[in-house]
């Protein structure tokens, strides 16, 4: 049966709907929207980009419905990290030669290794990833090796005066006072001593961490840290840290 509609004949639509396999183009743009692989919000039913955390209509959390997304940007790599920490360290690491380091602990008799460590604790703070030196511990161990040898020279001093003088009595009471000072500063100075070298070889350890995240082939040795302490240091320093930035 045709009916006639301006002026055209045209079939007449099945009483039934089409026949299975005769969907038009319109059903199957519906279709194809319908099985999207467009996540939708659970809240008000929007499309969302694959990689979307929040709905762009609504704002709803998406994370509980997103599968994870396929690609995810890599972590940056251990030795990025340690590169970008060195070059920040750089600059609170002074470049000292190690002949120099030595004449320094010479001279100041022992006075220059707390002075190396504090000068030196920012610079391997950032190569450490965390402070492992802290600076109320060496600056006590600073001023009280200052105190000891200001209070040894002072007594010696003052037993030359009172012998010149043939002050008998006054050598008595002062000999009795440099025998109770010497056992006492020399407890003491062994208490600082080992406190030093605890942290001179938390030095090296920050040091052989950071060569090994670096893929760096440098050594270093703990016989030459006991025997050399900061002196030893510094050069292991200047060679594995320092040196390369100065070349360039």
């Amino acid at each position: 049966m045709e009916i006639e509609a301006c002026g055209e004949h045209q079939p007449e639509e099945p009483e039934h709907g089409p026949l299975p396999g005769e969907h038009g183009a319109h059903d199957a743009a519906a279709l194809s929207f319908e099985f999207t692989s467009d996540p939708l919000c659970p809240r008000c039913g929007e499309p969302a980009p694959e990689l979307a955390r929040f709905c762009p209509k609504c704002g709803e959390p998406l994370a509980g419905t997103l599968a994870a997304p396929a690609w995810e940007p890599e972590p940056e790599s251990e030795q990025d990290d340690a590169l970008y920490l060195e070059r920040e360290a750089v600059h609170a690491l002074p470049y000292v030669h190690w002949f120099v380091t030595l004449v320094y602990s010479l001279l100041t008799l022992g006075l220059y290794q707390p002075i190396w460590l504090l000068r030196r604790r920012w610079g391997l703070g950032l190569l450490s990833r965390k402070p492992r030196l802290s600076s109320g511990v060496l600056w006590c161990c600073l001023v009280y090796l200052g105190v000891s040898l200001l209070a040894n020279l002072g007594l010696g001093l003052m037993g030359g005066v009172m012998e010149e003088a043939g002050a008998v009595r006054g050598l008595e009471v002062l000999g009795a006072l440099q025998g109770a000072f010497t056992i006492a500063d020399g407890v003491l100075s062994l208490v600082v001593a080992l406190i030093l070298l605890t942290y001179v070889f938390r030095v090296r350890r920050i040091l052989l961490d950071h060569f090994e995240r670096m893929g760096r082939d440098v050594k270093v040795r703990w016989i030459w840290t006991l025997l050399l302490s900061v002196v030893y240091l510094q050069h292991k320093v200047n060679v594995g840290i320092l040196r390369p930035y100065m070349e360039k």
